[in-house]
């Protein structure tokens, strides 16, 4: 498709795909679905934007993928979910993204797949209430009420402390 794509589903989007799904556009797309999105192939699952990529779900996002799962966005990525996602992948999960990339679930959520990677040039930052885990380049910033860090030391003293 050569221009911007958007889709605004009322309730629940559905993909039962025997073979593969590739999704593409030289432009933007943006999907709205009220309540479930569910994607199920047997195959793998790529989708290749040329401009940023919104998507906004409002209950469950699903996906049961029987083979690589992967996505190339030359824009920003905003993957916003009301509730959870899920997603099971039996091969490797690849997302990249031109600018920024974000996912925010108000529920769980799950990646279950055989190598996961999490890259960034910038920040990598974790998120989960009063707690943050956050890597540059040059350092890993750990910010909760409470940090265990759990290992074996050589040294015995009440608190080392390493710079």
């Amino acid at each position: 498709m050569g221009g911007a794509e958007s889709l605004d589903v009322g309730s629940m989007k559905t993909d039962l795909v025997v073979g593969t799904i590739d999704e593409q556009t030289a432009a933007d797309m943006s999907l709205d679905v009220g309540a479930v999105r569910v994607g199920l192939t047997a195959g793998s699952h790529t989708t290749t934007i040329g401009g940023n990529h919104d998507e906004s779900v409002g209950a469950a996002h699903i996906n049961l993928v029987f083979g690589a799962k992967s996505s190339d966005i030359g824009g920003s990525q905003m993957l916003k979910i009301g509730g959870g996602q899920i997603n099971l992948i039996t091969a490797d999960r690849n997302e990249t993204a031109g600018a920024s990339l974000t996912e925010v679930a108000a529920g769980a959520q799950i990646i279950k797949a055989d190598n996961v990677v999490f890259e960034a040039e910038g920040a990598l930052t974790l998120v989960m209430g009063a707690s943050i885990l956050s890597l540059t380049p040059a350092s890993v910033t750990v910010i909760g009420l409470s940090i265990k860090l759990d290992g074996a030391t050589g040294d015995t003293a009440a608190l080392i402390i390493d710079n």
